[in-house]
This record gives C-alpha cells, structure tokens and sequence, in this order.
C-alpha cells in the first residue's frame, strides 16, 4: 500500500470517474517505421520527403526495437476515427514495455521549426501538468491542429525490445496506471514480507540457508522495480547505469536461486551429477553481471534470457531427482520453482513479440512472489523436519543416557550413576548446609536361593527388592543396584532419624513378602542394611566405606538388621 500511493501519481487531478481500463487504441497497426543503424539522423531529415517512402508499414500490434546505437523512428496520425473513439482529450500515448530507454516525441506545430515540436519523456513525466510518472515511457497529446499531421517518435533501447504503442484518454490512462502500482504493489510487498519474515528467522536460527534466501529475495525486490522501471519514475538514473544495476541484481537473483537450491537439498551430496548444472548456472549469473559492468548489455540480456529460461528448469529438474531420493519438502521447492519458470518463460516470449496478449510483465513478476511464499513454506516445512530430528535425536539420547545408567534386571541406576550423583549431591549438601544419608543392603543368603531354586528365582527375589525400594523412597531420592545383590539408597536433605524410617520400612517390607520358588510355598528372603550419615567435608568415597562396613556388622550380627555408622 505504502508504494501503491507513494508512486507519485498526479493527486490534484478532478476525476469524476474512473474509466474502464479497456479503454484503449493500438496505433502500432498501420503505422510506418523506420530503422536507423547509425542513430545519426535528425528529425528535419526523417520528415523531409526524401524519406517519406522510406518508412515502411506496420501491421502488427507490436513494433520491434532496434538496439543502440540504432534508433527506431515510428510515424503515425491520430485521425478522427481515433480521437472520437476515445472521447474529449487530452489523450496519453504509452509505449507499453519498460524495455525503451528512450523517447522523443516530435509533435505537429506549425509554429515550431521544420513544423514539428520536440518533447522528450522519461518515466519521471515531462513538463506537461498532466504528465503521470509511470513505469513506462508516455507522451500527454492533444487535439492535432491538422488530421492529416504526422506525429514522429524516435525510440531507443539498448536490449532487444517488442512493444505496442497505446493510446489512453488522460483519465483512462491515469486509472491504468493507478491499477498498475497497486498489482506491482502487492507482488513487491508479498517479496518484502517474505524476506523480512526469513531475516527473522534467520537471526534466530543463524541456519546460513536463511541468509541465502533473504539475498535472493532481496535481489529480486531490486532487480524488478528496476527492470519494470518503476524505479525510474522516482530515481534520475542514466538508462544505462539503471541497465548496469538491472544486470548486477538479476545475476545475483540466478546465483543466489542455484545457491539456496544447493543448500537446500545439499545437491553436491545427493544428485553430484545434476549439481554440476546447476552450478553452471551460477557461474553464468556471474557472467551476467560481469557483462553488465563492462556495459555490453546486449549480450547480458541474452545469456539473461537463455538462463532465465532454462535456470528455472534445472532447478525444478534438481527437486524431482531429489525428491526421488526422499528429499522433505521437494514438493514446496518444485511447485515454486514451476510458478517461477511459467512466468520467466512468458516473460521472454511476450519480451520477444511471440506472446502477445497477456501482461508478461506483470506474470514475470508473480511468478517470484509465489515463489517467495511457497519457499518460505518449504523453509517452514524444513523447520518443522529440523524441529522433529531434534527431538527425535534427544529422545534417543535420552534412552542411550538412561541405558547406561541403569540396571537392566531392575530399572534401579547402576553404580556409574552412583557414583556421577553422589558428588554433585554433597557438594550440594555442603552449599546449602543440608543433612544427607546413604543405605547400603545386600540380600541375605543369596548365593544359597540361587543354589537352591535356580537363578530365575533368584532374579525375582532381586526385582522385587527393587519395587519396594522404588515405591518406599521419594522422587528426589534415588535407588541404585551396587552390584550383584547388593543394593543402596541415596536421601538427599534427610536426617538420620528419617532415613532409618525408610530404611526399617524398606527390610520390613521385604522381610514380610513371601517367594514361591518351585514347589515351594512361601519362602521368605531377608536383607541387611548399613546406614551413614555424611560428614560435612567427606568425600563419596568415604561415606559408601562407612556404610557398607556397617552392612557388613549387621551380617555379622546375625542378618535382618540394620547398623548405623558412627
């Protein structure tokens, strides 16, 4: 919106309306032309009669432009038929394709020398109060003082140019126009919304791919502004240094298109082969800008051409054989790439005169809009992937950490883990000035159950042993198999007094579950238990040694005890 009505369009005109925007004549059809090569002849030259059956006819809607230094004359008259179909003047002649670089118009006025007055036109407008800046070339005309006056334009262009002239009612002309900033206006802003969205995102990912995408965004939001010439109706540029620009942002468009390509499906891991043309398209983007520094135009605007044509191609070529290969979101990148490749090769055809009832430069331009959106979806699409592997990949770590911290036989931590959260628990311990106890057990006359009853048996006696310990401790507490039968139990921020609770919890429960070995009935299995409390200043190491030789009294004191370290 902000460049729909900031394009400089004449606000102090009155309309009572807006005509219809078919309100308009082709004068390209029996016009009469005549090509230049030397681009030396004057006007007083073109109109004497020495040249008048020079001119040629022109049938066709459209008029080739010759290219500099060649200069394209065209001669017309606006007779009655004309004017009358139009209505009232003034009246607006456009030559409608941004490709003429320039214009001059030699106007009927006897009082002028060799009868004709010359006005020349730029996209900024002219003198005339009635003058809209508009993209295109134009000329405000009036009511010729004679019917059978011939008007003469001189044209120039340093590309290959196919145009029509058009002839507008000043009002049906300024509603075009406005309708025309306002399509450009959308394209252009859905390319900026898209990049400054992808610009987010990149600072907060810092994924390179992001930054690439931006580029290319953003040198399209350059190149066409440039290359549909909006930017000359607000910029006083030279046409060729505007076509040195042009030429600079639309290799940089091919080079960055084939670079976020890459970096989007790592092309050189997965097709090698077709990278190999696609990276043949980036050295061509080089070429263009480098062709449109040195000023020779006509050639980058045909490598222009040839790789706008067939770059689009490759890409989309890229994402089926990648896709093939299970690419994620090839279908977002081919589909774009597809918008893209329909409008760039419209664009060339309608540039060439072949395709002539469509507005190719309007297409040429949706094309990269719906291509901006649909990559920014395959970009959504690749977070979302990204998003789902990270997950996936801590999920997965997570089940690797907690294997290797854990008992198999009885989900209870192992030892390592024992060993790994001991320290950081008194240190924590000593930080806060807690209390913090260690249980140390071990299964009484196992090695004679298993002896007795098999070694299936005995694994029941050890899970079992580790369901209670599990459901007897709180969730901050934790409870680890020491090795074989043996067990211990870590309480953080726990006095004495409290862990012998747990720890007389724990044996009477256990003593009191009866095991059905075999044809045996309710065989009962009892542990022995050490219990220490940790001394400020005393290492892991220390605190298992004072409980486990406390465990070792309670077997000597005859099992099915519990002893309490000093």
């Amino acid at each position: 919106m902000l460049f729909t009505f900031g394009c400089g369009l004449n606000r102090n005109a009155e309309l009572d309306h807006l005509p219809f925007l078919n309100e308009k004549l082709f004068l390209t059809p029996n016009s009469y032309i005549f090509v230049d090569l030397k681009g030396d002849l004057g006007v007083d030259k073109i109109s004497s009669p020495a040249f008048f059956m020079k001119f040629k006819v022109n049938t066709s809607q459209r008029l080739s432009l010759a290219v500099n230094p060649a200069k394209t004359w065209v001669r017309f008259k606006l007779s009655p038929d004309v004017l009358k179909a139009l209505g009232h003047g003034p009246w607006t002649l456009e030559l409608a394709s941004s490709l003429a670089d320039r214009a001059t118009l030699y106007v009927p006025d006897p009082l002028a020398k060799h009868g004709l007055k010359e006005v020349r036109a730029d996209r900024r407008g002219t003198e005339n109060p009635h003058d809209v800046k508009f993209r295109n070339l134009s000329f405000t005309l009036d009511s010729p003082a004679s019917p059978q006056s011939f008007y003469y334009l001189k044209m120039e262009a340093s590309r290959p140019a196919v145009l029509p002239l058009v002839l507008r009612s000043w009002k049906g002309f300024y509603s075009y126009a406005s309708y025309d900033y306002l399509v450009f206006g959308m394209l252009y802003g859905t390319i900026g919304c898209m990049l400054f969205y992808n610009l987010f995102i990149f600072f907060s990912l810092r994924d390179k791919i992001y930054l690439v995408y931006v580029a290319y965004m953003l040198s399209f939001l350059f190149y066409f502004p440039l290359l549909n010439g909006q930017i000359g109706t607000v910029i006083d540029i030279d046409p060729l240094e505007l076509q040195t620009w042009e030429r600079f942002f639309l290799g940089g468009s091919i080079f960055f298109a084939c670079s976020f390509c890459r970096l989007f499906f790592r092309t050189w891991q997965s097709v090698p082969r077709w990278d190999l043309v696609v990276r043949s398209f980036q050295i061509m983007a080089l070429v263009i800008i480098a062709l449109g520094l040195v000023g020779l135009f006509y050639w980058a605007a045909w490598l222009a051409k040839f790789a706008g044509a067939f770059g689009p191609l490759s890409l989309v070529v890229a994402a089926v054989l990648c896709g093939r290969e299970g690419a994620r979101s090839a279908k977002y990148y081919l589909t774009a790439n597809i918008f893209l490749m329909a409008g760039t090769l419209i664009y060339v055809l309608w540039s060439l005169g072949i395709v002539k009832k469509v507005p190719g430069d309007i297409l040429f331009t949706l094309g990269p809009a719906i291509e901006a959106v649909l990559l920014s979806f395959a970009l959504g699409d690749r977070i979302k992937y990204l998003k789902h592997q990270t997950h996936a990949l801590a999920a997965s770590e997570a089940v690797y950490k907690r294997a290797s911290e854990t008992d198999g036989l009885t989900g209870l931590f192992n030892k390592r883990y024992l060993m790994e959260q001991l320290e950081g628990d008194l240190a924590k311990t000593d930080a806060k000035g807690q209390q913090l106890c260690l249980i140390i057990m071990d299964v009484d006359h196992f090695k004679r159950f298993n002896d007795t009853y098999g070694h299936p048996e005995g694994d029941k006696v050890l899970v079992t042993l580790a369901q209670i310990i599990s459901a007897s401790i709180r969730f901050r507490d934790y409870g680890c198999r020491f090795g074989g039968e043996e067990f211990s139990i870590t309480l953080p921020d726990t006095d004495l007094k409290s862990a012998r609770i747990v720890a007389e919890r724990i044996r009477e429960r256990f003593g009191a579950h009866g095991f059905n070995p075999g044809e045996a009935k309710n065989v009962f299995v009892t542990v022995s238990m050490g219990l220490a409390q940790y001394s400020p200043g005393e290492g892991a190491v220390n605190l298992i040694k004072r409980a486990d030789s406390s465990l070792y009294q309670a077997k000597a004191m005859g099992r099915d005890l519990l002893v309490i370290a000093e």
